[in-house]
């Protein structure tokens, strides 16, 4: 009897069971990047039903092998694009407000308070040069410092001169929010020893106004790879908690097309801030 007939197709066949147990074993156990990495690269729609994107946040907190890099990095991308229609909306409400708050703004003069400021400033900084060291001796917040107290009293003999001050910046106009003053603006520039720009100020449009002298809000901007890696964490954190399968939904609409997913993305992002 021929035994090659059986040794031969075993052994093929053990060659064959050996290689599919290192290829969907072994590989994937040693080199998790690399195998999804491979998948990946594979062209694939993007899901945004919030079961699906569930399944695969759950393949993220409880697998430990390659799939749960494929879903992180899966789930990154999703978040990208969820993050960049959100920052977009964002955008868009800082731009309209700052149309609004553009057509309050008032062109006018300085007021008396705010060209005695101005003239303290400089008076103080010609006294003690331009580098003032503000910090008192104790560290204290609540005691004025000599610096601060020199101002005052420099302020404080300047009302007598104020016709000849007035003068000086007759022709000084800026845009300005209403029944708000320059002083707090000006004390800042003083103490925390940087250039107090008239020129600048004078020549600054509405914008610049609102953004350099008024503090409005700038554009809202968002880390947006840390910010997704803190979720990750959180919701990996929550995981093994009674409120982690809330917490997986909510990133799971969140990340969907329904209709009130940025407001849970940003009820998210708001949690970890």
């Amino acid at each position: 009897m021929d035994y090659q007939i059986f040794i031969i197709p075993l052994i093929i066949s053990l060659i064959i069971s050996l290689l599919f147990y290192i290829l969907v074993s072994i590989i994937p156990f040693l080199f998790p990047q690399f195998v999804s990495n491979i998948f990946l690269s594979l062209p694939r729609k993007y899901s945004e039903d919030p079961v699906e994107l569930q399944f695969l946040i759950n393949q993220l907190v409880k697998n430990d092998s390659w799939k749960r890099l494929y879903a992180l990095k899966l789930l990154e991308k999703s978040f990208q694009s969820k993050m960049n229609i959100l920052l977009s909306q964002k955008e868009k409400e800082w731009k309209k407000e700052l149309e609004i708050q553009k057509e309050l703004l008032e062109y006018r003069e300085l007021t008396d308070d705010e060209i005695m400021h101005i003239e303290s400033g400089k008076k103080l900084k010609d006294k003690y040069g331009p580098d003032i060291n503000l910090n008192p001796p104790d560290d204290s917040i609540y005691y004025l410092n000599q610096y601060e107290e020199e101002f005052i009293k420099i302020r404080n003999d300047l009302p007598d001169e104020i016709s000849i001050y007035r003068e000086k910046y007759d022709n000084f106009k800026f845009w300005s929010v209403k029944n708000r003053n320059l002083l707090k603006f000006i004390q800042d520039k003083v103490f925390n020893n940087e250039e107090l720009d008239l020129e600048k100020i004078a020549k600054g449009n509405r914008e610049w106004s609102l953004l350099n002298l008024w503090g409005f809000p700038p554009k809202i901007k968002y880390d947006s790879k840390k910010i997704y890696y803190d979720i990750v964490l959180y919701v990996d954190l929550k995981s093994g908690e009674k409120e982690g399968e809330k917490v997986i939904k909510k990133l799971a609409i969140a990340l969907s097309s329904h209709e009130k997913s940025l407001d849970y993305l940003e009820h998210l992002i708001n949690q970890l801030r």
